[in-house]
């Protein structure tokens, strides 16, 4: 999949950023709902696993592939299957 912007400009959302905190493992957790609650200022449980896999699965690893064309080599990441 790749991701392509629509336009040139960056927009900052304020109020998003001024509602950014550092949060522990378990103030996380503890705001995690139920797929039928309301999201505001909650967690869903599908970026709860994203953030877990984040914070606990496997490293992510690089290889330098050399470019069968010359040049500058590709790297390709790859993580450990659990």
């Amino acid at each position: 999949v790749k991701l392509r912007a629509t336009k040139e400009q960056i927009v900052m959302d304020t109020h998003e950023l001024l509602a950014a905190e550092w949060m522990s493992v378990e103030k996380i957790k503890s705001l995690v709902v139920d797929p039928s609650e309301p999201l505001d200022g909650k967690v869903s449980s599908n970026v709860w696993a994203m953030i877990d896999q984040a914070l606990t699965g496997p490293l992510i690893t690089s290889t330098e592939l050399p470019n069968s064309r010359g040049g500058q080599a590709t790297l390709l990441y790859t993580a450990a299957k659990q």
